[in-house]
């Protein structure tokens, strides 16, 4: 089975949002379990469900013959099995999944002009939402900031993407100018900065 449409958007709104191909499968994973198997060819197997029903259907053939086995032994025969039998699969899926995904990367060559619209809604709205409520506490912004700005350095390292240095460097910025202002009000215990911003986006270059 082809990708169709609400896997398409699924994976671009997970761009979007700076989570890297990784993060994307593992979510599509958990969304779209029961279209693996149509779309790789291969069912997909979860893994706590797997365990939950080894470790039943054992403890009903123990309690037949009586012999009921400890509930920790259980569980680490079932995640032996697991990764004997199934991980392998697992692997083989996400190799096919992340074959497939890369082109609805905004950054890839081939990605479809026709969903550039939703890429773009979607990236504005995340932005937005960082700007919640609990953001009036700097402390939290710093926290935000620094998070958005590890995905971001992230991605520059994983698609070798230098259009978001730019990026990159703007939200360190923003992270510099604020530990600085709130260090001036004595709020904030801030180390001497051993780079700048300038400094640690050429780093990023580099690294």
């Amino acid at each position: 089975m082809k990708l169709q449409e609400r896997h398409k958007q699924f994976v671009i709104r997970g761009y979007a949002q700076f989570m890297n191909l990784s993060q994307i499968i593992d979510e599509f994973l958990h969304t779209f379990p029961d279209d693996i198997e149509a779309l790789c060819g291969i069912p997909y197997v979860d893994k706590h469900r797997f365990v939950d029903e080894y470790i039943a259907r054992e403890q009903e053939l123990g309690l037949k013959k009586g012999e009921l086995e400890d509930y920790y032994d259980l569980l680490w025969d079932a995640e032996d099995e697991y990764a004997e039998k199934i991980e392998p699969q697992i692997e083989e899926i996400r190799k096919i999944l992340a074959s497939r995904f890369r082109r609805l990367d905004i950054n890839h060559k081939r990605f479809p002009r026709k969903y550039r619209a939703l890429f773009d809604q979607v990236q504005r709205e995340h932005f937005q939402n960082l700007h919640t409520g609990s953001l009036e506490n700097p402390k939290n912004a710093i926290e935000e900031l620094e998070t958005l700005y590890n995905l971001v350095r992230e991605n520059i390292f994983e698609h070798q993407d230098l259009t978001q240095v730019r990026l990159a460097h703007q939200i360190l910025k923003s992270i510099v100018t604020s530990k600085n202002l709130l260090e001036k009000k004595g709020a904030l215990n801030v180390k001497p900065q051993s780079e700048t911003p300038q400094q640690e986006t050429l780093n990023v270059l580099s690294d």
